[in-house]
């Protein structure tokens, strides 16, 4: 199977990667991409390259990684997050790895190389807004245990992309607004007392985005003085 040899060492990243032999980008991108991997597989090789523990030139490679993220992201209910083939695998390990997929958003959201052209352009290749209701949804049908590793990891991530400075605007219409927030309501009323922080934080950033639809986008309407 093409796929990139997994390593664990304490030594530092760079230092392996100076020791390992250098990989081809088309050998790299594929152990990433192939879906003969696992999605574990395919994360814990997306997470290499990033960190440099892959020895690997792959010129812009954290907008690969984000672009390959928003895609497993998007698909997350097609998808059986396991590290069997087998369609009878354990499905609460998908918590898990959805969770890390958010986590390692969160991760390559703090890279220096992942530049605003890279974010902004990735994020016009796919739907946002729609990832984030999916997961919602998704949510809705998980334990507890799974559902809160999910909204940690995702809180953090929309902490990041939702600054200023991000370069991203996450502005779905009106309709989608209202059901991403009602959603994320939902979850949160679900979460048990000790979660309480962590629910008010999470419906902070849906409420972020829809006041920045409902006011932010607002045409203003000129009041003609009055005797003119």
């Amino acid at each position: 199977m093409d796929d990139v040899v997994k390593v664990s060492s304490t030594r530092s990243p760079d230092l392996m990667s100076q020791e390992r032999p250098r990989q081809s980008a088309e050998l790299v991108t594929k152990s990433i991409r192939s879906k003969l991997n696992p999605l574990e597989a395919q994360l814990h090789n997306a997470r290499n390259l990033l960190d440099g523990t892959t020895n690997v030139f792959l010129p812009r490679k954290e907008e690969f990684i984000l672009d390959w993220l928003l895609e497993k992201l998007k698909g997350d209910k097609k998808q059986m997050y396991n590290s069997h083939n087998d369609r009878g695998a354990d499905f609460r390990r998908t918590g898990e790895v959805q969770a890390d997929l958010w986590k390692l958003l969160v991760d390559l959201w703090k890279c220096e190389g992942l530049d605003l052209i890279s974010r902004t352009s990735s994020f016009r290749r796919h739907n946002f807004p729609g990832i984030l209701l999916d997961t919602l949804q998704d949510l809705g049908q998980r334990s507890e245990w799974e559902r809160t590793g999910v909204i940690m990891a995702m809180e953090q991530a929309l902490e990041g992309i939702l600054q200023r400075n991000s370069g991203v605007k996450v502005r779905p219409q009106l309709e989608p607004t209202t059901e991403i927030f009602g959603t994320s309501l939902y979850l949160v009323n679900q979460l048990s007392p000790e979660h309480h922080d962590l629910g008010d934080r999470f419906v902070m950033k849906f409420n972020q985005i829809a006041q920045t639809i409902l006011y932010e986008d607002r045409p203003t309407k000129k009041v003609p003085l009055s005797g003119t």
